[in-house]
């Protein structure tokens, strides 16, 4: 999401709650509206077999891309589901023990509006949050894919931080809230899979 696009979608000091996009501390979580225009020159990264989002599975989750049985899950409505059903850019997130969908990720356009660069973003309901299935998923995202990728989260997100310093992202600058009209300032981490730093 560009920022002059975020500038427009967020009035100044109001809710990170819009009609068009929502800020998740784990990046962005779109809805299909925002989605269409954030992916008009964007071209997911993943590796896809015959136009199909390659299925990844971990210990303890399976992503794999959305279908018409995942709509009425407590991720997305279904609005956005049958939207991400079209683009295949994000996956569901679904926990193995009992085939729940817990969350969505994806690589979506960079914050910083480079056009080679990726934004991963995830997003996990909270009943699921803080036992390692964010890390879990996009380790496995990040082992399929070539792109340098981005990562945007609030700056008080000391968590948000903690998971990108983790998986080798490098801090690179700040988004702040007066300079860029945000409801609060933002840090921009960079990974670039083509160094050494993952």
């Amino acid at each position: 999401l560009s920022l002059s696009r975020l500038r427009r979608q967020l009035p100044p000091g109001g809710s990170l709650w819009t009609r068009s996009c929502i800020f998740r501390g784990m990046g962005f979580a779109r809805s299909p509206r925002c989605l269409q225009r954030c992916n008009t020159k964007a071209k997911l990264a993943i590796k896809r077999r015959n136009d199909t989002m390659i299925t990844l599975s971990t210990e303890r989750l399976i992503l794999r891309d959305w279908c018409e049985d995942d709509i009425g899950c407590s991720v997305h409505n279904e609005e956005a589901i049958r939207y991400l059903i079209k683009v295949k850019n994000n996956y569901a997130v679904v926990l193995k023990e009992n085939n729940e969908i817990i969350g969505t990720i994806g690589l979506n356009e960079d914050a910083d509006g480079k056009e080679y660069v990726r934004n991963v973003g995830v997003r996990i309901i909270p009943q699921y949050q803080n036992r390692g299935y964010i890390t879990e998923a996009l380790k496995a995202v990040l082992d399929h894919t070539t792109n340098t990728l981005s990562w945007f989260c609030k700056a008080e997100d000391s968590r948000s931080q903690h998971i990108a310093e983790k998986l080798g992202f490098a801090y690179v600058k700040t988004f702040a809230k007066a300079q860029y009209n945000l409801p609060s300032d933002f840090y921009y981490y960079i990974l670039d899979k083509n160094s050494n730093s993952f």
